[in-house]
């Protein structure tokens, strides 16, 4: 190694001693106008060794470098490294600009735009990727102690915001909150959408493991929930329906009563503003009462008097059926009139209430 020592000093007290041409006196300030150089084939150790050996002041330093501002201090020609260098300053910025390797790796600071930390890639891989092993953890984990997103992704193209892929029996994405588990805006197209190839699967799937919705549909102003299929079926409920008692569309209850059958004369029923338990239990919460012969006093548990009322008798000769619901009560009062005997008639019947 050679190593340009001209401008060495040796910061003793004493004269100052012409060096150029004539012998380094140490203990001694030296000088000299042209360069000095030491080449020494030493095998296997050092050229040069410089040893302070006082243990008193911390500034007991064995090599000091001087130079004018704007000049480095060392010039070396081989990029190995030297072990044990301890250096305060790498390409112009301090050891705490730089994040350690350890872990957990943290970075705290405040960015306008962007983030705290911004991954680009200029190929087709990701711009940022989390890997983990654990059954419990995120591979990639955000969190928003405000009102904002703890993930959020944005797609300008025709592709996915929010990507997730899973290859075993978990969930691609996955959202737990207070609010929504999963929340979706779009001001042109579908907020949430699922899609799916699998023959028993679903495009969208929602469970909820205690009173609520697993799938809830709200508009404004459209349709809360739409179906629409080419051959299959629009809606496709496995369970019993309900709905609102002042709503159209949708049964709020039925049955089959037989007034001949003195122990049970409701055979059959259903009541949809019943808790679905007790829906299709007992009697579903409807009476029968019977005011004499060919008719009766029906109960169901809700207002009638705005619903539509259908009673078809099971009877084997023509018959004509009065349904008059009791206005602000829960009771329909019935009457069956057989024509061919002109008579009233005891006969079983269906009714139904929408």
């Amino acid at each position: 190694m050679v190593v340009a020592l001209l401008a060495l000093f040796v910061a003793l007290a004493g004269t100052t001693w012409a060096a150029t041409g004539g012998n380094f006196v140490l203990g001694q300030p030296n000088t000299a106008k042209t360069p000095s150089s030491l080449s020494a084939p030493v095998a296997g150790s050092k050229a040069l060794q410089l040893t302070n050996t006082d243990t008193t002041a911390a500034g007991s330093t064995a090599l000091g470098l001087s130079v004018a501002g704007g000049h480095p201090p060392l010039v070396v020609n081989s990029s190995a490294k030297v072990a044990n260098l301890n250096a305060d300053w790498l390409d112009g910025s301090d050891s705490t600009a730089f994040l350690r390797k350890t872990v957990p790796l943290s970075l705290t600071g405040s960015a306008a735009l962007n983030g705290v930390i911004s991954g680009t890639n200029t190929g087709s891989a990701n711009g940022l990727q989390g890997r983990t092993g654990s059954p419990t953890a995120s591979g990639v984990y955000g969190e928003n102690t405000g009102d904002g997103f703890g993930v959020a992704g944005r797609s300008n193209g025709s592709s996915a915001a929010v990507y997730g892929e899973n290859s075993g029996g978990g969930y691609g994405v996955s959202g737990v909150a207070d609010t929504a588990g999963v929340n979706g805006i779009s001001g042109s197209s579908n907020g949430v959408q699922g899609d799916s190839a699998a023959g028993g699967a679903s495009g969208v799937y929602g469970h909820n493991s205690a009173g609520g919705f697993g799938v809830a549909g709200r508009a404004e102003h459209g349709t809360a929930l739409l179906g629409d299929t080419t051959d299959g079926w629009a809606l496709d409920a496995n369970g019993n329906t309900t709905q609102n008692r002042d709503g159209g569309g949708l049964v709020k209850a039925m049955a089959y009563i037989n007034p001949a059958d003195s122990n049970d004369p409701i055979n059959q029923c259903y009541n949809s503003q019943l808790p679905p338990a007790q829906a299709t239990s007992g009697d579903c919460g409807i009476t029968f009462n019977s005011l004499g012969a060919g008719t009766y006093k029906i109960g169901v548990g809700f207002n009638v008097h705005d619903r539509f009322v259908s009673v078809t008798p099971a009877a084997n000769y023509p018959t004509t059926v009065s349904a008059l619901p009791i206005f602000g009560t829960d009771t329909l009062e019935l009457a069956f009139f057989d024509i061919t005997h002109d008579q009233y008639s005891t006969t079983s019947f269906y009714m139904i209430i929408f």
